[in-house]
């Protein structure tokens, strides 16, 4: 059976899950517990409870940010959480995920619409 697309709308995640963020430790876990939910959640809905076997999957970020832009490599890493979540919500495990990102225009608030798909051999 073969996977039709899931897009999930994730929430921007918050600026204490940047790598170069300097809160205190309490802080950092509270903000992923809360973003890990809200994707868990977000995906629970996107996905209407099909089943998704575990295979080579695209993780494809359409990245609308707030105002402030943040860097690419600081982006997928505050994402961690939100992609554990996002896995969690479908049954799959996040290493089979083949993660790529693109940016678009900026929104208030930022959003992250996150397009779940088989992996093709020109995204590999």
């Amino acid at each position: 059976m073969t996977l039709s697309p899931i897009t999930v709308r994730a929430p921007w995640p918050p600026h204490e899950l940047s790598p170069n963020d300097r809160s205190p430790n309490w802080l950092k876990r509270k903000k992923k517990r809360s973003h890990r939910s809200a994707c868990f959640m977000m995906a629970k809905a996107a996905n209407h409870c099909r089943k998704i076997e575990n295979q080579p999957l695209t993780f494809h970020m359409i990245c609308h940010p707030p105002k402030q832009r943040w860097d690419d490599d600081n982006l997928i890493a505050a994402m961690k959480a939100g992609r554990d979540g996002i896995a969690e919500a479908l049954g799959v495990n996040d290493k089979n995920f083949k993660v790529t990102m693109e940016w678009a225009k900026p929104v208030a608030f930022g959003r992250i619409d996150v397009l779940i798909g088989p992996r093709t051999e020109a995204a590999i």
